[in-house]
């Protein structure tokens, strides 16, 4: 028979994680909007946070709230730092479709096609460049593929459609992001003045005691 300093206690159950979720179930008192289209949540709208409270715990409820606060702002950073990106990119691309026009324009007119190359700082020397009908796209990483007129121009326009539609994305994001941000912020303030309240309610009532017992 083993001894008690041999006996080890038997573990209890897990405990249960609670979630955003869990608590903020869409409810009579807890408004709760929809993720827009990429994804991102909605932050709920508590309507009456003295009955929400009747049955919660404000650390946990400001720890959820801040932590959920904490997210949309990481992606509001991740965010921007893509629509600088994209708002670069894009000007970019219209600026090389612009040239391969030109380029374009000068073969089917058949006229001679003059560059200017730079020699070294400031200093330029012109050279009439053979038109062939090719054209060098840098598609990244160190990688140019030479493209035909036309399939340059169409590779082009797809980039630059798909690059204009994620900028929009984007924007739509950011903005909605905004407005989660805000109601973030507003939920903090909310909660954090329910708890000076109970607080300095209880603090009253003890005080009455207090002076009661004297």
């Amino acid at each position: 028979m083993a001894s008690k300093s041999e006996i080890t206690p038997q573990a209890g159950p897990p405990s249960m994680t609670v979630t955003f979720d869990d608590i903020f179930k869409a409810s009579d008192i807890v408004v709760r909007g929809n993720e827009n289209p990429r994804g991102i949540p909605a932050m709920p709208f508590v309507t009456d946070i003295d009955q929400f409270m009747k049955t919660q715990k404000i650390e946990t409820i400001i720890e959820l709230i801040n932590a959920r606060y904490q997210q949309y702002r990481f992606m509001e950073r991740s965010l921007s730092n893509k629509a600088v990106l994209l708002e670069r990119k894009v000007p970019e691309i219209q600026s090389t479709l612009k040239a391969l026009d030109h380029l374009i324009a000068k073969k089917n007119a058949q006229v001679e096609l003059t560059m200017d190359f730079l020699l070294s700082e400031n200093v330029y020397s012109q050279a009439v460049v053979d038109n062939t009908g090719k054209v060098g796209i840098w598609l990244g990483a160190n990688v140019m593929v030479e493209y035909s007129y036309d399939e340059a121009k169409a590779l082009l326009e797809r980039n630059l459609d798909g690059a204009e539609k994620q900028l929009k994305s984007v924007d739509d994001d950011l903005l909605f992001l905004k407005a989660q941000i805000t109601t973030s912020e507003v939920a903090i303030a909310r909660f954090f003045n329910f708890d000076v309240k109970q607080r300095r309610q209880l603090r009253a009532i003890q005080e009455k005691e207090d002076a009661a017992k004297k």
